[in-house]
């Protein structure tokens, strides 16, 4: 095989399941242009991941897998993928499969995750063929493979770059066209279908029952947008939308935020202070774990809570009111950090290579510094 030593840099797979993989793997690419200008990156991703970077303009190789792909058919599909665009390093976004299949083609290799799987999961064997394992959210939450033992660095989250933040609140209310006095509602159901995660009924009886003079429902509904607005009728005061790619205005300008127990939102609702409430039908218990213990956030088993018990808590997070953000990580650090890293790495791997010690001098010390006020 030829190395392609002088072109590729990076050949990144990127999960494909929903957006929740891309976003935070395009924040950190952009801190990584920002350390190493022209640095080459090609991102391997399928189904909703694939569309991000597609739309992103970024370099695309598109995997033909569905959303809920099977392991030994991405590992084969990665093999293939990465035998036709060698790279100085493979970096895998939570994609396993990728993990053994560049060390057939003996790659150095980087995975990032939020999450371990369990011990027991046959999947967590993978993990012995990560060189580097950064983690980007805080240590403790789960327990480290063997596999990975002494090769995990915590990170922080990395979340999208945010151009409205708490400060920008009033400014994000008026250009939406909300009245000072207008309670609003956020409904942010994430990835879940309304086919496979109901809440349709739930929440739009629960806001009927809201009283309050002025309010309003925003549903971002995606794909179930004909059926939620189906099923919102005539009410006025419920406005049903695709997508907007401004998300962080509407969370800024709402007053309470419901999910359907979703990592991503749900960490950018507590990181901006927007009080929530995680409607979970357990569908992915690493999500309803990190449910659990965002601030400001109340989980409830959505198949258990009816409509007046949901109007109860929203009254109750209205009441509490808007909660401390959490500025370091609106500042990005996560994103900082795990670019140092890869920066780093690419450093000690060109084609005169600076030991990783003194690459990580180089390119560490913000990464380094934003790991810290993050911890």
């Amino acid at each position: 095989m030829k190395h392609a030593a002088d072109d590729l840099d990076i050949l990144f797979f990127s999960r494909g399941r929903g957006k929740g993989h891309a976003v935070p793997d395009l924040t950190v690419l952009a801190e990584l242009r920002r350390l190493r200008p022209g640095v080459k990156v090609l991102f391997a991703s399928y189904a909703a991941g694939a569309e991000v970077f597609a739309a992103a303009g970024e370099r695309l190789v598109r995997l033909e897998l569905p959303e809920n792909n099977p392991f030994v058919d991405t590992m084969v599909l990665a093999a293939h993928t990465i035998r036709q665009y060698p790279a100085r390093l493979v970096v895998s976004h939570e994609e396993l499969a990728a993990l053994p299949a560049a060390k057939v083609e003996h790659l150095p290799t980087a995975f990032l995750s939020h999450w371990f799987p369990p011990q027991l999961d046959l999947s967590v064997r993978a993990l012995h063929y990560a060189d580097e394992v950064l983690f980007m959210e805080r240590q403790g939450l789960f327990l480290e493979p063997e596999e990975v033992r002494g090769r995990v660095r915590y990170l922080g989250p990395v979340l999208k770059h945010f151009r409205y933040r708490p400060e920008d609140r009033g400014r994000a209310r008026r250009e939406l066209g909300f009245a000072p006095d207008e309670c609003v509602v956020l409904m942010l159901p994430g990835n879940p279908s309304e086919e496979m995660a109901p809440t349709c009924d739930l929440v739009l009886n629960a806001f009927d029952r809201l009283e309050r003079s002025s309010k309003r429902l925003l549903w971002l509904a995606g794909r179930d947008r004909e059926n939620v607005a189906r099923q919102a009728g005539t009410r006025a005061n419920v406005q049903v939308m695709d997508v907007d790619w401004q998300l962080d205005r509407l969370m800024v300008a709402s007053d309470v935020a419901l999910t359907k127990a979703t990592y991503n939102i749900g960490r950018e609702l507590s990181v901006l202070g927007i009080p929530s409430i995680a409607l979970s039908y357990g569908q992915n218990f690493i999500d309803d774990l990190f449910a659990r213990t965002f601030p400001n956030n109340t989980f409830l088993w959505a198949r258990e809570t009816d409509a007046a018990a949901l109007t109860g808590h929203i009254e109750a997070a209205l009441r509490q009111g808007l909660g401390a953000p959490d500025p370091a990580a609106l500042e990005g650090a996560g994103a900082v950090a795990v670019a140092g890293c890869l920066a780093a790495r690419l450093q000690e791997l060109a084609p005169n290579p600076v030991p990783l010690s003194a690459a990580r001098a180089m390119f560490e010390p913000e990464a380094a510094h934003a790991a810290e006020r993050l911890n």
